[in-house]
């Protein structure tokens, strides 16, 4: 029994072996400041540094994750860019992050407080078309990607107080992001203001590629959860099972369906991409919240109808010189 016990004791002091991990290379892609601000200090534990949009912003953190009696420590490098992602902010990506490095991963921020939600769709889709024709990488393949909410706390709000929204309009929201990260083999996420510690290092984990024992969570939209490899299109489905999965990234579906069901401000389909896609077509106005009161009523059936997309301006900016920890590009 001494032997037990001694044993027992020289477990709980043992020190836990260490491996050092190769070093990681993370691009965080933010809507608004605010969200790349409160994902670095919140999540990743960057807290001495402010971040921008203005220019492409770089970082160096080392984190460590005990797994077993294992203690990870990954050296990650990340860099910050503006959203939706842009030709020239892609070009400039190319200088640090080139083919010679693998495993990339991509976090896309969103921001449910400042952000232009009817632009999410077709931001998320011409941002995946930019890397992929600009940089030649598959995200779906060859890195590792996340789409994060942040201020999610805010669902609820627009939910009960908004006019513009109610719960069907959220439920389009949910089986849309989630149809989007199930086909590009993305994890889907949200966070809170109040979302506690322990949520926010299974995120981190989430997004650095680790193995997370958070279960995952599919309805609540202020508390998504959704790892990677998690759903499935039947699952999407049990909120409405005519809802289109696989047609989400057609512009019938984003420019018929999305932007004209989601508030928010119209988003011109990006000029770099134009030549690939379908012509924009502009059809008469409709009432939405009388189409969306008869789909309730079919039990949810698919919103098939077309209207209008209107035109917007993003401004690009030029690069002009890079700092070794902050990577500036002038306008």
């Amino acid at each position: 029994m001494s032997s037990s016990i001694w044993n027992a004791l020289l477990e709980a002091h043992r020190e836990p072996q260490t491996k050092l991990n190769a070093d990681l290379t993370l691009v965080l892609s933010a809507e608004s400041q605010p969200a790349l601000q409160d994902f670095l200090v919140r999540v990743l534990q960057v807290e001495d540094e402010k971040s921008s949009l203005a220019s492409i912003g770089y970082f160096h953190k080392e984190l460590s994750f005990l797994r077993g009696d294992i203690a990870e420590e990954l050296v990650v490098h990340i860099y910050t860019v503006a959203w939706p992602l842009t030709a020239t902010v892609v070009d400039l990506l190319s200088i640090f992050v080139n083919s010679e490095i693998s495993g990339v991963r991509w976090v896309f921020l969103l921001d449910w407080l400042e952000g232009n939600h009817k632009s999410w769709l077709r931001g998320l889709c011409e941002s995946f078309e930019l890397l992929r024709h600009k940089l030649g990488r598959n995200l779906e393949e060859l890195d590792f990607c996340s789409v994060v909410g942040l201020h999610a706390q805010n669902c609820t709000n627009m939910e009960l107080t908004s006019p513009h929204w109610n719960s069907l309009k959220m439920e389009f929201m949910n089986q849309t992001l989630r149809s989007f990260a199930l086909i590009k083999h993305a994890s889907l996420l949200s966070l809170e203001e109040e979302t506690p510690a322990e949520r926010l290092l299974e995120v981190c984990k989430i997004v650095l590629g680790q193995e997370s024992s958070q279960e995952p969570e599919y309805i609540t939209m202020s508390k998504l959860f959704v790892p990677q490899g998690s759903d499935s299109a039947r699952k999407i489905k049990t909120m409405g099972e005519e809802f289109p999965v696989t047609q989400i990234e057609q512009e019938t579906f984003i420019g018929g369906q999305f932007e004209r069901i989601i508030p928010g401000e119209m988003m011109t389909p990006s000029t770099d991409l134009l030549s690939e896609e379908e012509p924009v077509i502009n059809l008469k106005e409709v009432d939405v919240q009388k189409e969306l009161a008869d789909v309730y009523k079919l039990q949810k059936s698919s919103l098939l109808s077309s209207v209008a997309a209107h035109n917007a301006t993003i401004d690009i900016p030029n690069a002009e010189k890079a700092h070794e920890h902050n990577i500036s590009i002038e306008p």
